[in-house]
Order: structure tokens, then sequence, then C-alpha cells
């Protein structure tokens, strides 16, 4: 009969520190991504506006596949906003979302694709077709932001036609920024008082071209969306930082937790059949005590003898790791 042999592990486990984002070397960090395996490369895409610094850091200078592995596997628990239900609704959102902007952009660098990672997938998508008035550009309409938590309504353009696509801020040369011979309104002042500028000659001018756009009242939309992001008045520079601002990143103590325990396993190690079970027996004051029960086959284990009795002898640094299939 197969006996087991237990090993108890108590943990205490504090509460969360943030460190100081350093600035990062992105020419190195590029080069590092671009030296990972492909799989780890296109995680990393899908998550670029999530990392930290601390986590690419961390990340990055990993040397083994079941490192990274582990790593991805807690990066997505720790922003588990309900860890007691058995689905991760933050990491599924995100994967959707991350796919759906592949499907319809291509590459996750454009700023749609950015905009829908973050804000989820638009209610509907006004596309204007009036090249001779304006610049490329569409209108996205959210009944609720996943970003502003409200509605939003955002105008995305492609100025001079190719290029990169970028938000429209009406800061950033006003109404005229959207229209195609417009250019030279650029680096005209702007009034800050967005209520002002809608009744301003300059906005009328443009409302006006844009309201004779395209056929079946789509000039009526997005004069109409433009009219929306000027009444937001003072409050729309806030509304636009948050709508492209990555959520929240949890504490930096997981990623010190992470790295004081990382194991380089040498090659050539013996495997050992294990079995883990985790429990949460109880609370000390913040903390919470986690204890690990590793559980291995006797005949799995190096006997010694001691004083004419068997022993079994085992000493846990760093990492349980495990392989399951």
């Amino acid at each position: 009969m197969r006996g087991l042999c237990a090993l108890l592990l108590l943990l205490l486990a504090g509460g969360p520190l943030r460190a100081a984002d350093t600035k990062p070397d992105l020419d190195a960090r590029k080069k590092a991504v671009e030296a990972l395996p492909e799989k780890y490369r296109t995680w990393v895409e899908a998550v670029d506006i999530l990392l930290t610094a601390e986590e690419w850091d961390l990340f990055l200078g990993l040397g083994k596949d079941y490192q990274r592995d582990a790593f991805i596997e807690r990066f997505w628990q720790v922003r588990d906003e309900n860890p007691r239900t058995p689905r991760n609704e933050f990491r599924e959102g995100w994967e959707t979302r991350t796919e759906e902007a592949r499907r319809r952009y291509g590459d996750l660098r454009d700023a749609r694709a950015r905009a829908l990672r973050l804000n989820g997938i638009p209610d509907d998508v006004l596309t204007s077709d009036c090249p001779m008035v304006l610049w490329p550009l569409e209108v996205w309409y959210f009944s609720r932001s996943e970003r502003t938590k409200r509605e939003l309504v955002l105008i995305l353009y492609k100025k001079w036609g190719a290029g990169r696509w970028r938000i429209w801020d009406p800061a950033e040369g006003g109404v005229g920024a959207l229209i195609a011979d417009g250019a030279a309104t650029d680096g005209a002042p702007v009034d800050r008082d967005w209520r002002s500028a809608m009744a301003g000659e300059e906005a009328k001018g443009g409302i006006a071209r844009v309201l004779a756009c395209g056929p079946d009242d789509k000039g009526k939309k997005i004069a109409a969306a433009i009219g929306w992001i000027l009444e937001k008045g003072h409050d729309l520079p806030f509304i636009l930082q948050k709508a492209d601002s990555s959520p929240a990143a949890p504490g930096g103590e997981w990623v010190q937790t992470f790295e004081s325990y990382l194991t380089d396993v040498p090659a050539g190690a013996p495997v050992l059949e294990a079995k883990l079970d985790v429990e949460f027996p109880g609370r000390q004051r913040s903390r919470t005590v986690l204890q690990g029960l590793v559980a291995v086959p006797v005949s799995e284990a190096g006997v010694a003898q001691l004083a004419g009795s068997r022993s079994y002898n085992f000493l846990l640094t760093g990492e349980v790791l495990t392989k399951e299939g």
C-alpha cells in the first residue's frame, strides 16, 4: 500500500507595497521583447498597456518558460476583481476585447485598437464617407465605457488620410482639425471654454460643412457627436484622459514576492510526483493564513535510516513547480 508523507507550509500574506516606477529604457525593452519566443511576444503585445514598470522588468528578466508561465498566471490572478468566483472576469474581458481589436484592425498599436481594449466594444460605429470635407473619421458610441463607467462618445480620425489614427481632442485645433482642408488652422489659439468655442464662428463654419457631409443624415450624426463632446465643457479633458488611460494596477507586493521565491531549476533535476492542496484556514488581523499541503508517494521519496527508524526529510526552498497533463 502506498503511503503519503505530508509537508505543511504556513505563510502569512501582508498588505500591499508599491515601489516607485522607474523610467524604462524603451530600446532595451523592445530588444528584450523581440528575443522572446513567439508565444510570449504575443502575450506581451496583448497586455503591454497593463504592465507596470516593475512587471516589465521582472518578466523580461525571466530566463525559463515555466517562470514566464507562472508570471502570466499570477499577473491575471492579482487583477481578478472577484477572486472568490471560479472565473476571472477581468482576464476574460481583456482577452475578448484584444482578439476583437486584432480582428478589426490587425495592429494593436492602432489607436482604435487601444480605445477598444480600454473602453470595450462600442455599441455603434459611424464611419464618415465624405473625403472632400472630412479626414477619414469614425464616431464611436458607448452606452457605458469600461473606463469612464458612463456614456461616452469618441471621434477617431486620421489626419491627411494617412499615418496613425488619433482620438479627437478639441484643444488640438478645434473642429477645424477634422476638416480635410482645415490644416491651416493648426496652432491657432483655441478657446478653453468649449461652450464658447461651440458658438464661435470657426466652430459654426466647421459644423456647417459637417452637416452637409454624406448621405443618410451622416453629417447630422457626426455634428451631433461633435456637439456632445464640446458640451462636456471643462470636464472634457478629464473624460478623454480617463478613456485613454490604463486601469489601475495592483500593488507591487506580488512582484516582490514572486521574485523572492523565484527558482532556477538546474538541468536534469529529478521530477517528484506530488499533489498540492491549498487552504486558507484563518486570519490574523490584516493577514491571511495560507496553508499548503504537498503530498508525495512514499515510494518516490528517499529514505534515511536514523537509529533503526526510517526518516523522510524535505527541504523546500523557493517555489513549488507543478505541471499538469
